[in-house]
């Protein structure tokens, strides 16, 4: 399912209930775990409990089973406490969906984004991309034994004539108010859409750089007296695009003790 820009997948639990859930390359989950609200559960036949890792302790989800042709991709190799799902903190962010394939189960496999054609693909595993393709590649966090420490990707697109890294997110989301939604004509569902963030030491660099570029004030509702800047044009790998809008996030959002922390 496609909506407002976001992917979502609608498994069929044995209960007979369908869970919506966005696919969220900047998500919740870990160690092949998708994430679900608590309150949905139940529904699902699951059960909560309390998981001991060597550093924390966190509420899994098991016990669920979908039927036959109408499931999820299973991850095949061991999950912590053999769960199979995490449960998202009730500030999540996720208002429009039952919860979400994120990083943690969604690199445990190979996956198509067809935004043209709205349809997301799992492919096989010994699948290769075109080789007439445009290449971007993503960068993930890696220890010093060369082992892979986070499933978020990073993407890198030149701004302005510099690389500027950025969260690849396909759960990135916007709720524009009546001045932002004038200003991007973005789909909403809902009042909900999609959105590229950026942090404020950027947006006010471009902006001094650049005052011609347009503005908006308080241009999307998610976080109160949010801005939003449009971008006249973008370079990812070989392409140009443009107009890109980013809307404006705290510096300590992507700071090197939170998201950054995490990225390549």
């Amino acid at each position: 399912m496609f909506e407002a820009g976001h992917f979502y997948v609608t498994p069929t639990a044995r209960t007979g209930y369908t869970p919506r859930l966005i696919v969220d390359t900047g998500g919740a989950g870990f160690g092949g775990l998708y994430a679900l609200r608590r309150d949905i559960v139940s529904r699902l036949g699951g059960t909560v409990t309390t998981c001991k890792q060597p550093d924390f302790k966190v509420g899994l989800v098991g016990g669920i089973s979908f039927r036959t042709g109408a499931g999820l991709p299973s991850v095949t190799q061991p999950r912590p406490c053999g769960a199979d799902a995490v449960i998202l903190d009730a500030d999540a962010g996720v208002k429009a969906a039952d919860g979400m394939l994120g990083a943690g189960y969604l690199s445990h496999f190979i996956w198509t984004f067809d935004y043209p054609a709205k349809k997301i693909l799992l492919e096989p595993q010994d699948w290769h991309p075109d080789p007439h393709a445009v290449r971007v590649p993503l960068s993930f966090v890696h220890n010093q034994n060369g082992e892979r420490g986070s499933d978020f990707p990073e993407v890198t697109l030149m701004i302005d004539g510099e690389p500027v890294p950025l969260l690849f997110d396909t759960g990135a989301t916007a709720f524009p108010t009546p001045a932002g939604l004038t200003a991007q004509h973005i789909p909403t569902v809902k009042g909900e859409g999609v959105k590229s963030y950026i942090i404020k030491s950027v947006f006010e660099k471009w902006h001094a750089h650049h005052p011609e570029w347009r503005i908006v004030e308080n241009g999307d509702s998610l976080i109160q007296g949010t801005r939003l800047i449009e971008v006249p044009e973008i370079t990812l790998g070989t392409q140009r695009v443009g107009p890109v809008w980013f809307t404006e996030r705290p510096d300590r959002n992507f700071g090197l003790e939170r998201m950054s922390l995490w990225m390549g």
